[in-house]
């Protein structure tokens, strides 16, 4: 897969993922979504958590932003 990620005034360089011949593999992960607030104080124990749960996990997938404020140019690296 080749990837990018932008918007009408800017886009990032090309990114390639490559994956495993999964032909006989399951694949499991874990999926969060964007946690919100808490961040410094909770997220880490969700985390935790999640992959006591399920230690054996291929991969985690974060779907959010990681930011409280999203005017804070700061917050986004």
């Amino acid at each position: 897969y080749v990837y990018r990620v932008g918007n009408v005034d800017a886009w990032s360089e090309w990114y390639q993922l490559r994956l495993p011949d999964m032909q006989h593999k399951k694949l499991s992960f874990l999926y969060f979504g964007d946690a919100q607030n808490e961040i410094k104080s909770m997220w880490a124990r969700v985390i935790r958590e999640a992959f006591k749960t399920a230690p054996q996990v291929d991969f985690m997938l974060h779907a959010g932003d990681l930011i409280h404020n999203y005017d804070n140019d700061a917050e986004w690296g």
